[in-house]
C-alpha cells in the first residue's frame, strides 16, 4: 500500500476522531510496539495482497482517465460516453479507498490492546501536548518548522 493512499485515508478518519495507522509504519516500529514474528508476517502477507488488488485498480482508474481524454480530444465530445469514464474512474477510485481502510481494518484487529496502547502513547509523544483554552497561539516560526516535517514516520498522515 502506498504512502500517500494510506496517509489521505487516515487524514479523514483522523478528522472524524478515529485513529488507524500505516501498516508499514507498524512493521518499522515493530520492536518498539510488541510485535510478535506472527503478527508481522500477517501484517505483510495483508499489505502484499492489498499491493496486488491496489495495482489492478490503479490500472482500471488510469485507463479510465486516458480514455476520458481521448474522447475530449475528439471533434465531437460524446458528453456521455465521458460520463461513463468519469463513473469509471470514480469506481476505481472508491474501491482503492474501501482496500485501503479494509487494510487497516484488518491489521487494526491484529493489534493487541497493548499494542495499540502503544501506538497510542507513540502518536501522543510526536504530536506534543494540545494546547488548551486560552493557551497563547503558536509563533509564526513554530508554524513554519511544523510544516516543513516531512517525517514519514507521521502516523495520522
Amino acid at each position: 500500500m502506498g504512502p500517500e493512499g494510506d496517509h489521505e485515508v487516515m487524514r479523514e478518519l483522523a478528522g472524524l476522531g478515529v485513529h488507524f495507522y500505516p501498516p508499514s509504519m507498524l512493521i518499522r516500529h515493530a520492536r518498539e510496539i510488541g510485535l510478535t514474528p506472527d503478527q508481522l508476517s500477517r501484517i505483510r502477507q495483508e499489505l502484499l495482497g492489498t499491493r496486488a488488488h491496489e495495482v489492478d485498480l490503479s490500472a482500471k482508474l488510469e485507463h479510465a482517465r486516458l480514455e476520458a481524454v481521448r474522447l475530449l480530444a475528439a471533434d465531437k465530445v460524446d458528453e456521455r460516453a465521458v460520463g461513463a469514464q468519469i463513473d469509471e474512474a470514480t469506481r476505481a477510485h472508491a474501491e482503492m479507498h474501501k482496500l485501503r481502510l479494509g487494510t487497516m481494518l484488518r491489521v487494526h484487529a491484529l493489534l493487541t490492546p497493548e499494542q495499540r496502547q502503544k501506538i497510542e502513547e507513540r502518536r501522543s509523544r510526536r504530536d506534543g501536548p494540545k494546547p488548551t483554552a486560552g493557551a497563547a497561539a503558536p509563533s509564526p516560526a513554530a508554524i513554519g518548522e511544523a510544516e516543513g516535517d516531512d517525517d514519514d514516520d507521521d502516523i495520522d498522515g
